[in-house]
């Protein structure tokens, strides 16, 4: 992957470089040549950064001496070059290879999530999570968030009336007496 990287970084580099020489040759002005080729010039940035980080990524992988660390970092660095990947680097069958990759350390991964997310030491309040709570009182959390949501504090909402104007009711009253396949409508 950290090939894959370097070399998308390098073919940035070579065609953003002959794209300004073409318009610097054109324009005769250095600053009409780079506003004319910015987007060249930024996905060159882009893409050598993500090299950058890739790179510096796994070296720090690399200098874990301990296994069960490298093991969760390596992890991550694979899913954030993969990631990085699956944005449009890939034809089509490579693709399919790089989503089975990730659906599979996602699932290896999935009992790391919260040490790993706890490792960035973020408050609840910065997370605002319901599910992400350090006290571990998820049901509780979610019950009191949906009691506490803005939808579920009007009754039956806020518009309710002036919807119910443009809505055929008769229509939708048919539902109670509708077959199997329209048993998903709501009853009113």
């Amino acid at each position: 992957m950290l090939r894959l990287f370097e070399f998308r970084s390098l073919v940035a580099i070579d065609r953003s470089g002959r794209q300004f020489d073409a318009a610097l040759k054109r324009t005769g002005k250095f600053e009409e040549a780079f506003n004319a080729c910015a987007l060249a010039l930024a996905t060159t940035a882009q893409s050598h950064c993500q090299y950058f980080a890739l790179r510096n990524f796994a070296a720090q992988v690399r200098r874990q001496k301990d296994a069960g660390v490298a093991r969760a970092m390596g992890a991550l660095c694979a899913l954030f070059a993969l990631s990085e990947v699956l944005d449009g680097l890939l034809d089509a069958a490579e693709l399919g290879v790089c989503e089975e990759a990730v659906a599979l350390i996602l699932n290896e991964q999935r009992g790391n999530v919260v040490a790993l997310v706890d490792a960035f030491d973020w408050p609840d309040s910065v997370l605002n999570s319901t599910l992400g709570r350090s006290d571990g009182n998820v049901y509780e959390a979610l019950f009191e968030a949906a009691l506490n949501a803005p939808l579920n504090t009007a009754t039956p909402f806020k518009g309710y009336e002036e919807l119910r104007k443009s809505l055929d009711v008769d229509f939708l009253k048919l539902r109670n007496s509708a077959t199997k396949e329209l048993q998903w409508a709501p009853k009113l």
